[in-house]
Protein backbone atom coordinates (compact mmCIF):
# COMPACT_ATOMS: atom_id res chain seq x y z
CA UNK A 1 0.00 0.00 0.00
CA UNK A 2 1.42 3.73 -1.01
CA UNK A 3 1.01 6.55 0.86
CA UNK A 4 1.95 10.29 -0.68
CA UNK A 5 2.25 13.39 0.50
CA UNK A 6 2.96 16.97 -1.10
CA UNK A 7 6.74 17.66 -0.79
CA UNK A 8 7.81 20.68 1.79
CA UNK A 9 9.35 22.55 -0.36
CA UNK A 10 5.76 23.63 -2.27
CA UNK A 11 3.40 25.29 -0.15
CA UNK A 12 0.02 25.65 -1.05
CA UNK A 13 -1.80 28.79 -1.31
CA UNK A 14 -6.24 29.02 -1.31
CA UNK A 15 -6.66 32.37 -3.57
CA UNK A 16 -9.47 34.93 -3.62
CA UNK A 17 -11.09 33.52 -6.70
CA UNK A 18 -11.02 30.17 -5.05
CA UNK A 19 -7.86 28.53 -7.27
CA UNK A 20 -5.42 26.72 -5.16
CA UNK A 21 -1.89 27.13 -6.03
CA UNK A 22 0.54 24.37 -5.13
CA UNK A 23 4.41 25.69 -5.28
CA UNK A 24 5.49 29.76 -5.27
CA UNK A 25 8.30 29.00 -7.47
CA UNK A 26 7.97 29.96 -11.39
CA UNK A 27 8.19 26.82 -13.17
CA UNK A 28 7.57 24.79 -9.77
CA UNK A 29 4.09 25.47 -9.31
CA UNK A 30 0.20 24.63 -10.24
CA UNK A 31 -2.75 26.35 -10.15
CA UNK A 32 -6.41 24.40 -9.81
CA UNK A 33 -9.68 25.58 -9.70
CA UNK A 34 -11.16 24.49 -6.47
CA UNK A 35 -15.02 25.65 -6.81
CA UNK A 36 -16.37 22.44 -4.76
CA UNK A 37 -13.63 22.20 -2.42
CA UNK A 38 -12.95 18.69 -3.16
CA UNK A 39 -9.24 19.51 -4.02
CA UNK A 40 -8.44 21.64 -0.76
CA UNK A 41 -9.94 18.87 1.24
CA UNK A 42 -7.99 16.19 -1.01
CA UNK A 43 -4.73 17.91 -0.31
CA UNK A 44 -5.16 18.31 3.36
CA UNK A 45 -5.63 14.96 3.66
CA UNK A 46 -2.55 13.97 1.38
CA UNK A 47 -0.23 14.35 4.30
CA UNK A 48 1.28 10.66 4.25
CA UNK A 49 -0.66 9.34 6.67
CA UNK A 50 -3.32 8.31 4.86
CA UNK A 51 -3.35 5.70 1.56
CA UNK A 52 -5.56 6.20 -1.10
CA UNK A 53 -8.31 4.14 -0.27
CA UNK A 54 -8.34 6.17 3.12
CA UNK A 55 -8.52 9.07 1.48
CA UNK A 56 -11.60 8.40 -0.55
CA UNK A 57 -13.58 6.85 2.36
CA UNK A 58 -12.98 10.30 4.32
CA UNK A 59 -13.89 12.06 1.17
CA UNK A 60 -17.25 9.50 0.58
CA UNK A 61 -19.58 11.55 2.60
CA UNK A 62 -18.73 15.05 0.78
CA UNK A 63 -18.12 13.76 -2.30
CA UNK A 64 -19.46 10.12 -3.62
CA UNK A 65 -19.17 10.67 -6.83
CA UNK A 66 -14.59 10.26 -6.23
CA UNK A 67 -13.05 6.61 -7.04
CA UNK A 68 -10.13 5.54 -6.11
CA UNK A 69 -9.16 5.49 -9.94
CA UNK A 70 -9.79 9.68 -9.89
CA UNK A 71 -7.44 9.82 -6.77
CA UNK A 72 -4.37 7.50 -8.48
CA UNK A 73 -5.31 10.03 -11.59
CA UNK A 74 -4.69 12.95 -8.97
CA UNK A 75 -1.98 11.44 -7.31
CA UNK A 76 0.22 11.11 -11.40
CA UNK A 77 -0.78 14.17 -11.97
CA UNK A 78 0.42 15.63 -8.90
CA UNK A 79 3.64 13.48 -9.28
CA UNK A 80 4.07 14.90 -13.37
CA UNK A 81 4.66 18.04 -11.56
CA UNK A 82 7.28 17.39 -8.97
CA UNK A 83 4.85 17.98 -6.53
CA UNK A 84 4.58 14.48 -4.60
CA UNK A 85 6.95 12.40 -3.00
CA UNK A 86 6.17 8.77 -1.19
CA UNK A 87 6.11 8.08 2.44
CA UNK A 88 7.39 6.50 4.11
CA UNK A 89 10.35 8.64 3.00
CA UNK A 90 13.26 9.47 4.98
CA UNK A 91 12.72 10.89 8.45
CA UNK A 92 12.81 14.40 8.12
CA UNK A 93 11.71 14.64 11.89
CA UNK A 94 15.04 12.53 13.04
CA UNK A 95 17.66 15.31 14.30
CA UNK A 96 20.67 13.20 13.92
CA UNK A 97 20.40 12.83 9.94
CA UNK A 98 23.67 13.94 9.22
CA UNK A 99 22.25 14.49 5.21
CA UNK A 100 19.18 16.74 5.78
CA UNK A 101 20.23 19.24 4.10
CA UNK A 102 20.72 17.51 1.54
CA UNK A 103 18.00 15.54 1.23
CA UNK A 104 15.52 18.63 1.60
CA UNK A 105 17.27 20.04 -1.49
CA UNK A 106 17.23 16.59 -3.09
CA UNK A 107 13.32 16.87 -2.58
CA UNK A 108 13.12 19.29 -5.77
CA UNK A 109 14.46 16.54 -8.28
CA UNK A 110 12.45 13.35 -6.25
CA UNK A 111 9.33 11.77 -7.51
CA UNK A 112 7.32 8.52 -5.69
CA UNK A 113 9.27 6.79 -7.88
CA UNK A 114 12.56 8.23 -6.53
CA UNK A 115 12.58 9.23 -3.05
CA UNK A 116 15.06 11.90 -2.10
CA UNK A 117 17.09 9.60 -0.01
CA UNK A 118 17.48 7.06 -3.28
CA UNK A 119 19.20 10.18 -4.47
CA UNK A 120 21.25 10.65 -1.55
CA UNK A 121 22.04 6.75 -1.96
CA UNK A 122 23.74 7.75 -5.06
CA UNK A 123 25.83 10.35 -3.63
CA UNK A 124 27.35 7.40 -1.54
CA UNK A 125 28.22 5.29 -4.08
CA UNK A 126 29.08 7.66 -6.53
CA UNK A 127 32.66 8.20 -7.07
CA UNK A 128 34.55 11.69 -7.98
CA UNK A 129 38.05 13.03 -8.30
CA UNK A 130 39.33 15.82 -6.92
CA UNK A 131 42.65 17.07 -9.02
CA UNK A 132 44.99 19.33 -7.19
CA UNK A 133 44.42 20.16 -3.16
CA UNK A 134 45.52 23.13 -3.31
CA UNK A 135 42.99 26.79 -1.83
CA UNK A 136 40.29 25.62 -4.18
CA UNK A 137 40.75 21.97 -4.70
CA UNK A 138 41.24 21.36 -0.54
CA UNK A 139 37.94 23.24 0.44
CA UNK A 140 36.19 21.03 -2.87
CA UNK A 141 37.01 18.14 -1.13
CA UNK A 142 36.09 18.93 2.21
CA UNK A 143 32.49 20.20 0.60
CA UNK A 144 31.92 17.12 -1.40
CA UNK A 145 32.53 14.69 1.82
CA UNK A 146 30.24 16.63 3.60
CA UNK A 147 27.36 16.47 0.81
CA UNK A 148 28.25 12.59 1.64
CA UNK A 149 30.24 11.50 -1.68
CA UNK A 150 32.06 8.32 0.04
CA UNK A 151 34.49 7.51 -3.27
CA UNK A 152 36.60 10.34 -3.44
CA UNK A 153 39.98 9.88 -5.17
CA UNK A 154 42.38 12.94 -4.53
CA UNK A 155 45.10 14.16 -6.42
CA UNK A 156 47.77 16.21 -6.38
CA UNK A 157 51.67 15.31 -5.78
CA UNK A 158 52.92 18.67 -4.06
CA UNK A 159 53.83 18.64 -0.38
CA UNK A 160 52.30 21.31 2.28
CA UNK A 161 53.98 24.37 3.01
CA UNK A 162 53.53 27.13 5.72
CA UNK A 163 52.50 29.37 3.35
CA UNK A 164 49.56 26.72 1.94
CA UNK A 165 48.02 27.25 5.64
CA UNK A 166 46.24 30.77 5.23
CA UNK A 167 43.65 29.48 2.72
CA UNK A 168 43.61 25.74 3.01
CA UNK A 169 41.69 24.83 6.32
CA UNK A 170 42.01 20.92 5.13
CA UNK A 171 45.30 20.76 6.77
CA UNK A 172 47.25 21.37 9.88
CA UNK A 173 50.69 22.72 11.27
CA UNK A 174 51.36 19.42 12.11
CA UNK A 175 50.71 18.15 8.08
CA UNK A 176 53.29 20.85 7.11
CA UNK A 177 55.91 18.89 4.76
CA UNK A 178 53.36 16.33 4.14
CA UNK A 179 52.06 15.18 0.91
CA UNK A 180 48.64 17.19 -0.16
CA UNK A 181 47.33 14.85 -1.10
Amino acid sequence: MSFFRLKDVHPVFRLEDGTIQIGDEPGFSSEIEDESGFFGEFLRLLDGSLSLEDIRRNLSSQFPEVTLEDLQQLVRDLDENGHLEAMPGYDRQNEHNRYLSNLNYLQNFSSIEVSPQDLQDRLHGTSIAVVGLGGLGSNILMQLAGLGYRKIFAIEPDRLEAKNLNRQFLYRTEDLGAYKA
